[in-house]
């Protein structure tokens, strides 16, 4: 049975695969390689896998290992007719080698590709659930069983994703208060209205606008790094290494980062409120005249514990929704050189998005609040 021909054309040379690329016939794929003449191989090469009946393992790791020969040969390799269901598997051995012909690619129009990536995106939802469920599942065994529970990890995320989160949601937060103030003054003042700018900045960044920036600048700062760090591991295979030791990474990884980021959200957030105040303070001291204690009397008046209490009830959510994303997107980096990158950048949109989905549904229920 033959199982590999040589040819050649105008382009180079021409490799076809016929029969069963299986284990059962390893000693004649062996020997369909070692029988070709590696002198009379040309620079380009074309693999036509049209007549290949089946592929397993076994022969995927050998089309790995001659491919791989050739290019260190300096040949350039590209592939022809190659079934879907055998590139995948080829894929599995981290065979990434160009597709010549696009007959047999899995061609998509604009219809098709709508239906492909709302099945990816459905596919990917329910792992996030699956996800977010053995979380849930492992954050009960952890309060029932304290052993399960690793503070030390806690204490230094908090740390981590609080602490060091401050100073720049600190600033960032100043900086938005004198924007605010300083625009709405410069409207209300056509009115004589200057004293309602202390209206417009509590209840804004106390209900709105400081909880939002907050988990936007976490989910950049906090999310995409829970999503490096874990895509690292997956990809240097630590948390198999992990698991191999009799660990599980839901324990040692995902809660405490987890736990951390929700718990340690409601602090970064009520801070952020009280240094976007403080920037609005500054900006209706020096251009409205309103000093200090005008400003923390209007606010005691206008303000209320309920304007504050909506904004830190959001708080844990988004953190709770960056974390969980950013977890989940770093355990499913695959190994390849650019997957960190791509996960990192899908974890920060989601986030982002998921945020202000989940803040528009808030407003929609304060009005019956």
């Amino acid at each position: 049975m033959n199982f590999l021909e040589h040819h050649m054309d105008s382009g180079g040379s021409v490799l076809k695969f016929f029969a069963h690329w299986e284990r059962h016939n390893y000693d004649a794929m062996i020997k369909a390689f070692t029988d070709l003449k590696s002198g009379e191989i040309k620079k380009e090469v074309i693999c036509d896998f049209s007549n290949l009946k089946s592929l397993d393992s076994y022969g995927a790791l050998l089309v790995h290992k001659f491919v791989t020969k050739l290019r260190a040969m300096q040949h350039k390799v590209l592939v022809n007719k190659l079934d879907p269901k055998f590139q995948q598997l080829l894929g599995t051995v981290q065979l990434d080698i160009p597709i010549l012909d696009k007959g047999h690619e899995d061609q998509r129009n604009f219809i098709s590709s709508i239906g492909f990536e709302s099945s990816r995106s459905w596919r990917e939802l329910k792992n996030m659930i699956t996800f977010f469920g053995h979380f849930i599942v492992s954050i009960i065994q952890s309060l029932t069983n304290p052993k399960y529970f690793y503070f030390k990890s806690f204490s230094a995320q908090c740390y981590k994703v609080g602490v060091t989160s401050l100073p720049i949601v600190g600033l960032l937060s100043f900086l938005i208060g004198i924007v605010m103030a300083y625009q709405g003054a410069e409207q209300l003042e056509k009115f004589g209205a200057e004293i309602f700018v202390v209206d417009l900045l509590g209840i804004s960044i106390l209900r709105e606008i400081g909880v939002l920036i907050t988990a936007i600048i976490i989910a950049g700062r906090v999310g995409s790094a829970f999503t490096a760090e874990i895509g690292m591991m997956q990809v240097n295979e630590e948390i198999d290494a992990i698991k191999l030791i009799g660990l599980d990474e839901y324990y040692s990884l995902i809660n405490p980062r987890i736990l951390a980021l929700t718990f340690s959200m409601i602090f970064v957030v009520f801070f952020a409120n009280i240094v976007g105040l403080m920037g609005g303070a500054v900006i209706c001291d020096l251009v409205l005249n309103i000093n200090y204690l005008q400003f923390y009397s209007r606010l005691e008046t206008v303000v209320s514990l309920k304007n504050l209490g909506f904004g830190l009830v959001k708080a844990p959510i988004f953190g709770l929704m960056i974390g969980v994303l950013g977890c989940f997107h770093g355990l499913t980096v695959e190994r390849k050189a650019d997957a960190v990158g791509m996960k990192t950048t899908k974890s920060v949109v989601h986030s982002i998005f998921i945020i202000i989905v989940i803040d528009a549904l808030f407003s929609i229920l304060s009005t019956t609040w």
